[in-house]
């Protein structure tokens, strides 16, 4: 694997818009796992991510929020030497303390 750190996050698809807030502003690589239902289309990701962002479809069909099983498909998908794992509804603010932290040299 390369070394470096992949963003690692699960989401259902009426959250994309945050998915793709969280990767214009993780520079790095980005894994994120959707839950859709039976019949739902995987969401075209922007022209501008696609080469950094991959999604993964998970349809289930479950009454609760699958996320054990979103977090594990998105990990399995990771292809750098580490990875973090997010909520998908991670804050402006978290993610600015997060990055400021995070430094590879």
């Amino acid at each position: 694997a390369a070394f470096g750190i992949t963003l690692v996050t699960q989401l259902s698809e009426e959250r994309m818009w945050m998915l793709r807030e969280l990767a214009s502003r993780w520079t790095g690589m980005v894994v994120a796992s959707m839950w859709l239902k039976a019949g739902q289309q995987t969401p075209a990701l922007p022209a501008s991510l696609a080469a950094r962002v991959t999604l993964v479809p998970v349809v289930l069909a479950s009454a609760q929020y699958p996320i054990n099983t979103l977090r594990n498909a998105a990990i399995r998908e990771v292809r750098t030497s580490h990875y973090l794992v997010c909520d998908g509804a991670f804050s402006e603010h978290t993610f600015s303390v997060m990055h400021a932290g995070l430094s590879l040299s």
